[in-house]
């Protein structure tokens, strides 16, 4: 039950973000993203979402502000050695 009902959670709270975003100054925008899994797929996954949010408000001359929160076996994107994504 908790693999269906985070994603859902997760989702909720990028939809509310989303809708609260065009209330936020227009030179500076602040996207967060969550991993909360050991797989390199989807650790590769949120690093790539991060550099394409990156690269869309450079193309329109904003700044973005990009948060990555890990927990539980997430944690291993950021461990020295142990991180599949380390490059």
């Amino acid at each position: 039950m908790n693999r269906v009902v985070i994603p859902l959670f997760a989702a909720l709270v990028i939809v509310t973000m989303a809708s609260f975003s065009r209330f936020m100054p227009k030179a500076k925008r602040t996207r967060l993203s969550h991993l909360d899994d050991n797989d390199p797929k989807r650790m590769n996954l949120v690093l790539n979402n991060a550099a394409n949010v990156d690269a869309y408000y450079k193309a329109k001359g904003e700044e973005v502000e990009i948060e990555i929160v890990t927990y539980g076996p997430g944690l291993n994107m950021l461990i020295d050695g142990k991180s599949p994504v380390a490059s």
